[in-house]
């Protein structure tokens, strides 16, 4: 755990080329508005342009278990994407 809290990823982003979706969340009371953390995630994944990002509103860190009907939405329209 210590170490993959230490890695940072994104300069390999860039050598990703397949297509790539990141949902992600604002759980309540964070203490950073949407548009900050929206910022964030384009900010990191500003080197695979490849990337589609989703938010997913009234979830947590886990949005298998609190959204799993629009997780799988979202995962079977991924994997049939061409």
């Amino acid at each position: 755990m210590y170490d993959l809290i230490l890695t940072d990823l994104r300069p390999g982003l860039a050598k990703v080329k397949v297509p790539l979706t990141v949902l992600w969340v604002l759980p309540q009371g964070a203490p950073i508005t949407l548009a900050q953390m929206e910022g964030y995630y384009r900010a990191s994944y500003a080197n695979a342009p490849q990337t589609g990002l989703k938010h997913v509103p009234d979830s947590y860190h886990f949005i298998m278990y609190d959204q799993p009907e629009l997780f799988r939405t979202e995962l079977r329209a991924f994997l049939t994407a061409k």
